[in-house]
């Protein structure tokens, strides 16, 4: 599993600010499962048993409501297929160097996903510049 890093900007980041304090640790649990591309399977079982497996007062229902904050503030976008539950994080090619993509671990995101995120990495060059960065199928890499 590669290593992720959480850039000290999440301190002043107005997106973040507005999840609750406690659903704010489901980023710190969740990005180490994302892939190369920031999508993870998000079915709220399998986030359960992969991120809080001995965390026992850690329910299903908790799991959901972390998700479902993220998702209002559009943090995250998720889809379904075949009757399980994946997401991406809008902005992870912004906050992550990946120097060589790998094959993905989730089905790729629907069309209207993949909009939102190709206009989230624009939004990301036009705030921060492209200069480390290219766009390569949705996603940017290190140059």
């Amino acid at each position: 599993m590669p290593n992720r890093y959480i850039r000290e900007s999440i301190n002043t980041s107005p997106n973040f600010s507005r999840i609750p304090v406690a659903s704010q640790q489901y980023l710190v649990h969740t990005i180490v499962l994302c892939d190369d591309f920031g999508c993870f399977e998000s079915t709220p079982e399998v986030v359960k048993g992969k991120c809080y497996a001995l965390m026992f007062d850690v329910t299903i229902d908790d799991v959901k409501q972390w998700q479902a904050d993220f998702e209002k503030q559009e943090m995250i976008f998720t889809w379904q297929v075949n009757g399980r539950q994946f997401s991406v994080y809008r902005t992870f090619p912004g906050h992550n160097t990946i120097r060589s993509l790998h094959q993905r671990k989730t089905p790729a995101p629907p069309a209207d996903i993949e909009k939102k995120l190709v206009e989230a990495i624009e939004e990301w060059q036009k705030v921060y510049g492209d200069g480390q960065v290219k766009e390569t199928k949705g996603m940017k890499v290190e140059k």
